[in-house]
């Protein structure tokens, strides 16, 4: 799970869906819903681009440069988004999990941080 959030959630806060502006649901087999978004034991670009001044403000998500889904923002914020937060939602021991190789940010097409090394 990928929740886009304006306030900080503890990393094992299990109930970060019900509040996030957005959140991102991704199951085993790479799926959210019926969609078919990643494929797992693939390293893959994720990319989240969310536009909070639109009428309807969204989330495009795209995979290897490819739009998979856009989401509508879920919870308004009057601060935008400061947050991003993965979650594990296995109720089991996951030992097959995910790995991220590099975050990055940007705001306006300028870089907010260097990547994670």
């Amino acid at each position: 799970q990928i929740a886009l959030a304006d306030r900080w959630f503890n990393a094992t806060d299990d109930t970060v869906d019900q509040f996030a502006c957005y959140t991102i649901k991704i199951d085993r087999n790479g799926n959210e819903g019926h969609r078919k978004i990643l494929n797992p034991g693939k390293r893959q670009r994720v990319e989240l681009k969310w536009n909070l001044k639109a009428v309807k403000p969204y989330c495009d998500v795209s995979v290897d440069g490819r739009l998979v889904i856009t989401h509508l923002i879920e919870h308004d914020t009057p601060n935008g988004i400061n947050y991003i937060h993965f979650y594990n939602t296995a109720k089991k021991t996951d030992r097959q999990g995910t790995s991220l190789y590099t975050i990055r940010a940007f705001t306006n097409g300028t870089s907010l941080a260097a990547p994670l090394k």
